[in-house]
């Protein structure tokens, strides 16, 4: 099973399509920020939440759901704007502005405090992508351990 988080328009054929919006095509209604995942844990096999991560408040509560409900060595495909970019503040729905060294806050290089229950992630690939003149956005790759 692979889910496609915060789908929007974006429906994607063999994968669990979900969305907090029930107004769009989506199998799964799931306030992403803020319900427990509706999946067992470790039973996921892949995760894609392409331009959904700058939307949500709760960052360390959505990646510790995620990291729960993936399967050891699973992989999440992020996709987020490029921090200070157009693409980052043309939306003012985004809460959050990440640029690559960011997703470093989830790994083991930087979640060393045990005390702050964020679960650790492996860094697979992060790189910048330029999309037009205006759009730069980073494609991230987690692992779960």
């Amino acid at each position: 099973m692979r889910l496609n988080l915060g789908c929007g328009n974006n429906y994607m054929e063999g994968y669990i399509n979900v969305d907090m919006n029930s107004e769009v095509k989506c199998d799964t209604v799931v306030d992403l920020e803020n319900d427990v995942f509706p999946w067992s844990d470790d039973s996921v096999d892949g995760i894609v939440a392409k331009m959904v991560l700058e939307h949500i408040y709760k960052r360390d509560r959505f990646m510790n759901e995620c990291h729960r409900v993936l399967k050891p060595k699973s992989k999440m495909y992020i996709t987020v704007p490029m921090g200070g970019t157009v693409a980052d503040f043309k939306d003012p729905t985004h809460v959050s502005h990440w640029i690559p060294q960011t997703f470093k806050y989830y790994t083991a290089v930087w979640n060393t405090d045990k005390a702050n229950k964020r679960k650790t992630w492996k860094m697979v690939d992060c790189q910048r992508h330029l999309i037009g003149d205006e759009n730069e956005y980073i494609e991230c790759i987690l692992q779960k351990p």
